[in-house]
């Protein structure tokens, strides 16, 4: 099964050198990006599921922000699946499992406080 329609937004901080510049996070909210929007989108309807969101955060990361748990929230009230994945292994897993469900099938979610965990 393909995952060609993953893709990640520019709005999302680069995990590997860290946070943009004032400069560049001013002309991206100028552009229309929206602070919070989780970082990758996956464009294909599966089990239930209109689509599917990853909030990635690098392995013992920081918590969700306030934003990004509301666009969460937002995005599952509508249908799409929505992991906060703490690293590369654990998105890997969640995308290979929603790629996998059958029409009809859903995969259940876990909210712990204001920690959205991957539910296996």
């Amino acid at each position: 099964m393909s995952i060609s329609p993953l893709f990640r937004w520019p709005n999302s901080v680069n995990h590997f050198r860290g946070k943009r510049s004032k400069a560049t996070a001013g002309k991206m909210k100028a552009e229309g990006q929206k602070k919070g929007y989780p970082d990758m989108s996956l464009d294909k309807a599966c089990g239930i599921y209109h689509g599917m969101r990853i909030e990635l955060k690098e392995p013992n990361g920081k918590a969700p922000t306030k934003e990004q748990i509301a666009w969460m929230r937002r995005l599952r009230e509508e249908g799409y699946y929505v992991v906060l994945a703490y690293g590369a292994e654990q998105a890997i897993t969640a995308i290979l499992e929603y790629i996998s469900l059958k029409k009809g099938e859903a995969i259940e979610h876990v909210l712990n406080g204001d920690k959205w965990l991957y539910a296996a």
